[in-house]
């Protein structure tokens, strides 16, 4: 017992350092969103920015990550981020780097197909949006002037400085005379934002040090001590709290949980739990211990939104449409019943009311115990015969229609 907490503290105090790549990538997304949120406010329409968003290919199987997307009521704006350094070509339709040349895939290219596949998967859910009122950029971070003249003569091309400009020349309202015309909206920027707002996000892991993975985690299971392990659909993000020092021996690990209704709790966690990740870009699973790692921070919850390519859904999104049919299902039951004990009560307490009123009058408020109708069809129902008629009328619409219902009797 004492070699394996030193074993495990020995591996917890192992660094990861960032890597610069990946710094430089987050960097330049960082700057370019900055630039759309002021942009955005100079926007006369409302509008949404959506950053490192993914969207399932529409030509083949996969998914493709969008850097940022800006969207408003009259346009749509999809960048592709680079920041590349050194003088770059054209040759044979890719992009090379003279330092190094490092070839990189044409991003104009890519760029187009990412809002094609984008504009697939919004006509899939009755969002059609118009050619000309959707576009797509290539933003370079550190400016157009390493490109060579046949890249800077791409339109789709341009720098960081001029990305306000075209932020509010595409997703800007028309200008025009106040006694014009104006442009009708040419789609429910309501659904719009509904409909792209479930487009997921990489799943995001920190090691200690430093160093973040980006990819989908594959299989969920948080093994919890003495409990039931949490999977994806319980999980948004996870930070791990663990000593990294002598004080490590004596504490254990525990994990503080974020569920998708932000609601926070904390759960003592495994030691010997794993998180499986396939990185971005690439096929094969990487395994990392919890004994590395800083948190966790989940892109999204279920596969549903697979289902408009896919000819079938996972397992854990089957057994989570499951148990949400399970929920609706129990909630219905318990309104149902509910509804009806409030509408027994209402109905009751009709009843009672008037055989007492009726009981009052036949009886006479004089005190007199002489019953006043002493034949007919409501003699044998004595003094109660006319309240419980009437009430019983009165009931039997409650329990039919509510208790509002005596109002429009």
């Amino acid at each position: 017992m004492f070699d394996e907490r030193r074993d495990y503290l020995r591996r917890s105090k192992q660094k990861f350092l960032p890597e610069r790549r990946v710094q430089v990538g987050s960097e330049g997304e960082r700057q370019v969103e900055e630039v759309l949120r002021q942009a955005a406010k100079k926007l006369r329409c409302r509008s949404i920015i959506l950053c490192g968003r993914r969207v399932p290919r529409s030509d083949r199987q996969g998914k493709g990550e969008i850097d940022a997307i800006l969207a408003s009521e009259f346009g749509i704006l999809v960048i592709e981020v680079k920041k590349l350094y050194g003088p770059i070509s054209w040759v044979d339709g890719k992009w090379v780097q003279q330092h190094g040349q490092k070839k990189h895939e044409n991003p104009i290219a890519k760029v187009h197909q990412k809002m094609e596949d984008l504009m697939v998967w919004l006509a899939g859910r009755n969002v059609n949006v118009p050619d000309r009122r959707v576009s797509a950029k290539v933003v370079m971070v550190n400016g157009t002037d390493s490109l060579s003249a046949k890249i800077r003569k791409q339109k789709a091309v341009v720098g960081i400085v001029e990305l306000d400009h075209i932020a509010l020349q595409v997703c800007g309202r028309p200008g025009g005379w106040f006694w014009q015309r104006q442009l009708r909206k040419p789609w429910r920027f309501r659904e719009l934002v509904k409909q792209t707002s479930l487009l997921p996000q990489y799943d995001e892991l920190m090691m200690h040090g430093g160093r973040r993975y980006t990819g989908d985690v594959k299989r969920l299971r948080l093994q919890i001590r003495g409990g039931k392990p949490l999977k994806r659909f319980q999980v948004r993000k996870a930070v791990i709290k663990q000593h990294r020092n002598l004080l490590g021996m004596i504490f254990r690990p525990r994990v503080r949980v974020t569920d998708w209704n932000n609601n926070t709790r904390i759960y003592p966690l495994d030691e010997q739990c794993e998180i499986c990740m396939q990185l971005a870009g690439q096929a094969e699973l990487t395994t990392f211990s919890v004994a590395h790692v800083g948190w966790l921070r989940l892109g999204w919850q279920n596969e549903d939104y697979y289902r408009l390519f896919a000819d079938h859904a996972t397992p854990e999104c089957l057994s989570r449409d499951a148990l949400g049919v399970k929920r609706i299902v129990g909630a219905s039951i318990s309104v149902f019943l509910l509804t009806a004990a409030y509408r027994m009560i209402a109905a009751v307490s009709v009843v009672v009311l008037f055989a007492a009123v009726s009981f009052a009058i036949n009886r006479g408020w004089d005190g007199d115990l002489s019953y006043r109708y002493e034949t007919g069809l409501l003699a044998p129902l004595g003094p109660w015969g006319p309240g419980l008629v009437l009430g019983s009328v009165l009931a039997l619409r409650v329990l039919l229609f509510g208790p509002d219902a005596i109002s429009r009797f």
